[in-house]
């Protein structure tokens, strides 16, 4: 039984792309006993023509069940359970064709700790992941071909973001990687944007500086504002904005 429970907890979705987990459902075995004699009278056995009537099959809400649990939905959906114990570990949606749409992974069998939506190629497209005990997302990832993460936020406690991560955006100053962050209030932190050197098969090597940098202190003013072409400073905002103070 104990290795029956630990393949249980073998993963049955892909996170990130890399790994699949699976469950395996538990057997339960019955030895038949023979067909019993066809009795009449007060013995309380069988009346000539009667059957004995067909076994009830173990459920999987039993308390301490542990395995993989497929239910057909109304609208032709699969949902899958994978149990430990009696507690969900998590669900997973799949199409009638057996394609995954969303998974939820739970914390104590009842709290969701994270969710995966998946793309109309069954790859995973979003990935959620919730603070301890909450509803409120920490962090949300969002890929592309199913495991390259090209932009994640992560979040304060109170639901603002505190830090944005964008890969290749077009940019005027071109293609940029482009990092955004926020004070716990809500104000703007910081803006960095970074060009990517790569070699010839595409693989990045360097970064630099590419386009607008902008820094804000917590009470919002402007500390730091100038714009880079390949590392190289172009335009500081705040020193040109005290030689050509705008006029009234």
């Amino acid at each position: 039984m104990k290795h029956a429970a630990d393949q249980a907890l073998r993963p049955i979705a892909n996170l990130a792309g890399n790994t699949v987990w699976i469950g395996v459902l538990l057997v339960l075995g019955a030895c038949q006993s023979p067909t019993p004699p066809q009795l009449t009278g007060h013995q309380g056995g069988l009346l000539p023509g009667m059957v004995l009537p067909e076994p009830t099959k173990p459920k999987t809400s039993i308390q301490g069940y542990t395995g993989v649990n497929d239910q057909v939905l109304p609208d032709g959906h699969i949902l899958r359970r994978q149990i430990y114990n009696g507690l969900i570990i998590s669900q997973t949606w799949f199409t009638s064709l057996g394609q995954p749409e969303r998974q939820i992974f739970y914390e104590g069998g009842k709290i969701a700790a994270a969710e995966i939506e998946f793309g109309p190629d069954g790859q995973p497209a979003r990935q959620t992941t919730f603070f301890p005990g909450t509803t409120q997302p920490m962090r949300v990832d969002e890929y592309a071909g199913g495991s390259r993460v090209i932009r994640f936020t992560e979040y304060w406690a109170n639901g603002h973001p505190r830090i944005m991560s964008e890969a290749d955006i077009s940019t005027s100053a071109g293609v940029v990687n482009r990092v955004q962050q926020w004070y716990e209030d809500g104000r703007p932190k910081s803006l960095v944007q970074k060009g990517i050197q790569r070699d010839e098969t595409g693989r990045s090597v360097g970064e630099y500086l590419q386009g607008r940098q902008t820094q804000w202190d917590k009470d919002g003013a402007i500390v730091a504002d100038a714009d880079y072409d390949h590392d190289t400073l172009k335009h500081d905002y705040l020193v040109e904005a005290k030689k050509y103070p705008p006029t009234s």
